[in-house]
């Protein structure tokens, strides 16, 4: 969602240039999250920390103005252009797995089909598929079954029609929990295989 916010806040700066100055504002994330842009010129800089925050540059040598909050409505009218042009927000999915296995769970048995059917036939830009382990067992066995099960999940899509070149299957093992634990501790939330959907 970062490099959404900041690809966001991006078109926003360069859709505001024109000889009035260029305005930047601060915006939230599709999560409702809210990051903090530092806006800076040859005479200073100005922080964004809130939403809807923003600041205008009269003139590279100048400080930026002090930061004012736009509403809602302001935005909307002045960036209508940008914000339009966003990409699609992708869309997020956690399957879970048997402990040490590549087997789906029952519910994770279900939601595949479900993004299998939602896949299916549809223009897509990319899905990366990156799988997890909890901390049991040795940490380069768990790199190895976290690529396994990401593999086991392409593979179910590419069944379905997904083209394989749009695939980006990644490994982070146990190193990125949901649920932070003790080495050698199961837990059921670690072991996921997160599937990534842009259209």
């Amino acid at each position: 969602m970062r490099n959404l916010f900041f690809f966001m806040l991006l078109i926003l700066f360069c859709a505001a240039c024109a000889s009035k100055g260029t305005t930047v504002v601060l915006i939230d994330d599709p999560d409702g999250k809210v990051g903090q842009a530092v806006v800076s010129t040859d005479g200073g800089e100005q922080a964004l920390t809130q939403k809807n925050q923003s600041t205008r540059i009269k003139m590279p040598q100048a400080i930026p103005e002090s930061p004012r909050l736009m509403s809602d409505d302001e935005i909307s009218e002045r960036f209508a252009g940008a914000l339009k042009a966003q990409p699609e927000r992708p869309e997020h999915f956690l399957l879970y797995f048997v402990s040490g296995t590549t087997d789906l769970d029952e519910n994770s048995l279900l939601l595949l089909q479900r993004i299998k059917e939602q896949v299916s036939g549809q223009p897509l830009a990319d899905i990366r598929i990156i799988g997890h382990t909890d901390t049991v067992g040795a940490a380069e066995a768990n790199a190895e079954l976290a690529l396994d099960r990401a593999r086991e999940v392409a593979q179910e899509l590419v069944e379905v029609g997904v083209d394989e070149r749009l695939l980006r299957i990644d490994s982070h093992g146990e190193g990125n929990p949901l649920v932070v634990t003790e080495d050698n501790v199961e837990e059921p939330r670690n072991r996921r295989v997160e599937v990534v959907v842009r259209h």
